[in-house]
């Protein structure tokens, strides 16, 4: 085993991550190998000494992260009364821009305050020739 390897492990011995085996792979890196030794002697100091520094500020950070998490209030749900409230404003929104009872009739529907157009033209069957009167001729002509 090399040291990069036996240092992974340490640090993951420190963290009780570490298998049986890995274990009993260590320990015979570390009765040959001082300066891992050493390493393996000093870190789970530095690793209590942090702990005691850092300790009170972790605990007291998951406690305020706990307090936020339970006084956050639950979303809120978009009621149906809201969105039917939506729609007719969208509605009468439309009806207001849009004045239909200011726009001029289709086509061939009279709009109901004048009086109803009158014919341009008369249909009828014809079972002979068609003539027709040109304006401003006095003469009938064939069609």
């Amino acid at each position: 085993m090399d040291c990069e390897t036996a240092l992974n492990l340490i640090s993951a011995r420190l963290d009780g991550e570490i298998s049986p085996e890995e274990q009993l792979r260590l320990d015979e890196h570390l009765s040959g190998c001082a300066d891992c030794r050493a390493a393996a002697e000093e870190w789970p100091r530095q690793h209590e000494q942090l702990r005691r520094a850092f300790g009170p500020r972790r605990e007291a950070a998951e406690f305020l992260a706990d307090r936020v998490i339970a006084a956050r209030a639950p979303p809120r749900r978009f009621a149906w009364w809201a969105m039917l409230a939506s729609a007719a404003a969208g509605f009468l929104l439309a009806v207001v821009l849009l004045q239909p009872w200011n726009r001029p009739a289709p086509l061939g529907i009279a709009p109901r305050s004048k009086a109803p157009p009158q014919p341009i033209a008369h249909l009828a069957l014809a079972t002979g020739v068609v003539e027709i009167h040109d304006p401003g001729s006095g003469q009938w002509r064939a069609m």
